[in-house]
């Protein structure tokens, strides 16, 4: 039988290593907060779900399944190394939730951090709930590609997305037949989605634009800067931007330039928006309208077109001109064609098939 004194240590080392296992999280690497491995990431995760505020900075490249974010604030800078998603047991990149906050990169613009996917079938970031993700100058979103989500930035719920700069690029739906933009996607009845800065560039999609504003449940997307700018969408709805029923669109700065659909090369609208301050020109709508197509029953505030060079011909652009195919007769903007319909600013309701030009 053991002696009462062992029986006592053994109660004593059980207590403790209860204690222990009770114990929060300590962040990783407490000198520099440094993430040196993808346990390293899930670890400093773990600290800031329990409500913890704290900035960590890769120390290398890392590859990783994915993690949720549930309470707390974290930053994460890149000190030039990149972030790989591969999918691991099916996990989303970083999943925002509850309010939860992210930020990716510094304020002032001195990180440089890349953030890619390897996975097919979620977004590099999800932000769901009321929690917000903020990215700065120096970071790049992408590439990644998806077969049923936005493989980009994916904002639902009352969750708010704030690009105040960076890249988002390479981003690609993978089929056709999902209805699903290339870049970012908000849709929720408080989601919102604010432009800054930053660049969305040189992604593809095959059914809708790089940025999409409310596929059914709303949501809200203020442009006051950045760019918009080389995206391919092969389908109908847009190359630079389409906004879908029950939006809020207020587009008062930046550019929209160089994209490219069917319908609507610049934006498509589905919703009422405010086109005031935003320079939306030389996109190409191989259907129909170059810049902006708006839809039956919407209403679009517009103000004068930007007097930017026109591509390829190369003259100062002068106003909105109608741009439309209509059956088998075309009435397509032409240069110095007697047939082209000018379009004064101001509030235009659908259907409206417009080029700055």
């Amino acid at each position: 039988m053991p002696s009462e004194s062992s029986d006592t240590i053994d109660q004593t080392t059980q207590a403790d290593v209860t204690k222990n296992q009770q114990k929060p999280r300590k962040a990783p690497a407490a000198s520099g907060n440094i993430i040196n491995s993808a346990d390293d990431f899930k670890a400093a995760v773990e600290y800031i779900n329990q409500g913890n505020t704290a900035t960590y900075t890769l120390g290398t490249d890392i590859n990783i399944g994915g993690v949720d974010l549930e309470a707390g604030s974290l930053t994460l800078l890149g000190d030039g190394h990149t972030m790989t998603f591969d999918g691991g047991a099916g996990a989303l990149g970083i999943t925002t939730k509850g309010s939860a906050s992210l930020t990716l990169g510094n304020a002032d613009g001195s990180d440089s951090l890349t953030v890619i996917s390897t996975d097919t079938t979620n977004p590099i970031i999800c932000v769901t709930a009321t929690s917000t993700f903020d990215m700065y100058e120096g970071v790049t979103l992408g590439p990644s590609s998806s077969s049923g989500t936005c493989p980009g930035v994916q904002v639902n719920d009352s969750g708010t997305f704030n690009m105040h700069g960076g890249l988002i690029t390479g981003c690609e739906s993978i089929y056709e037949w999902f209805t699903l933009p290339t870049a970012v996607l908000v849709d929720g009845t408080g989601a919102t989605f604010n432009m800054s800065g930053g660049t969305i560039s040189g992604c593809k999609g095959k059914s809708l634009a790089a940025v999409a504003i409310g596929m059914g449940q709303g949501g809200s997307f203020y442009m006051t800067g950045g760019s918009i700018t080389d995206n391919t969408n092969s389908g109908s709805y847009g190359g630079g931007l389409y906004t879908g029923a029950n939006s809020t669109v207020s587009l008062t700065g930046g550019l929209i330039t160089n994209n490219t659909a069917r319908y609507g090369g610049g934006a498509f609208f589905s919703s009422d928006a405010t086109v005031n301050g935003t320079e939306i020109y030389n996109n190409t709508g191989t259907g129909a309208a170059d810049d902006l197509y708006i839809s039956r029953g919407c209403t679009v505030d517009l103000a004068a077109a930007p007097a930017e060079a026109l591509s390829p011909c190369g003259h100062t652009i002068d106003g909105w001109y109608s741009d439309i195919k209509a059956g088998d007769s075309y009435n397509r903007w032409a240069e110095g064609a007697d047939t082209n319909i000018l379009y004064q600013p101001g509030s235009i309701s659908g259907s409206a098939y417009l080029k700055a030009a």
